[in-house]
């Protein structure tokens, strides 16, 4: 049977973007795909709307667009609420200015979808996104079992209970969580799981819609950096009111599909 090339060449190009956003550059290296190719692909697919462009420090770096998350409409349950934080997160970016992520649960792990890392100020070195974060190690991980239910979370930290390294680490893991309940949020200082200049933190709160919690949205800083407590108080508040706007459209979202 007889292929179609540019259908491949297409899917091997969004599936590459889906794991990191890139230059033309980068997807040559990525793909081993001719640039001119690799240029008509992507007219191709932004002119469908299934990936964007921005300019990021001068570069152009492509991005997958919303559309193409729908995809998978019909294998992740938290889709149907992605335009929705997609263009809500850029708003939130705004207003924090550090970088800001959204990260979903898938098993075991966290996986970050989204991020603002384009449009802030502040370079935190590498991006995130396509990473896969611990439940019980990373802040958008404590985040999401925070606004788990309770059975669903206990369950979770059972199955990952042999990760855990003695009765320290598990106290620490509870005191986070009980933290999560006071505060809403859930701190994580010195986070970074790679090699930085400078040792990053992180503030993450977890998302859910009418059925269920499904991820997190979580700020990225430099942990010297100049931050007050007043600073901190203030992202609390906006990851808060994201978290409840996030709830609202997603009753509303499920209400106009029934």
């Amino acid at each position: 049977m007889r292929l179609i090339r540019s259908v491949t060449r297409a899917l091997t190009i969004l599936e590459a973007l889906n794991r990191e956003p890139a230059t033309i550059v980068q997807l040559n290296e990525k793909t081993g795909l001719p640039r001119t190719t690799i240029l008509r692909v992507l007219r191709t697919l932004e002119s469908e709307g299934y990936i964007f462009r921005e300019d990021v420090r001068g570069q152009g770096v492509y991005f997958v667009a919303p559309k193409a998350k729908e995809l998978s409409a019909g294998v992740k349950p938290w889709y149907g609420e992605y335009t929705w934080i997609k263009s809500r997160l850029r708003e939130l970016g705004q207003a924090v200015e550090w970088p800001v992520y959204f990260s979903i649960n898938d098993g075991l792990d966290m996986e970050v979808v989204d991020s603002t890392e384009n449009q802030s100020p502040f370079f935190l070195k590498d991006s995130i996104v396509g990473d896969r974060l611990s439940l019980v190690r990373s802040a958008a991980g404590l985040a999401f079992l925070s606004a788990c239910e309770t059975p669903v979370r206990e369950k979770l930290l059972n199955q990952v209970t042999d990760g855990i390294d003695g009765a320290e680490d598990y106290r620490w893991i509870r005191e986070k969580l009980e933290s999560a309940n006071e505060t809403g949020c859930v701190t994580v200082e010195n986070c970074d799981w790679k090699e930085q200049e400078r040792p990053i933190s992180s503030i993450a709160i977890g998302l859910r819609n009418a059925d269920r919690a499904f991820g997190a949205v979580s700020v990225r800083y430099y942990s010297k950096a100049y931050l007050s407590s007043e600073s901190l108080t203030q992202w609390t508040d906006q990851l808060a009111r994201f978290a409840r706007q996030c709830h609202n459209a997603a009753d509303g979202i499920r209400g106009q599909a029934a």
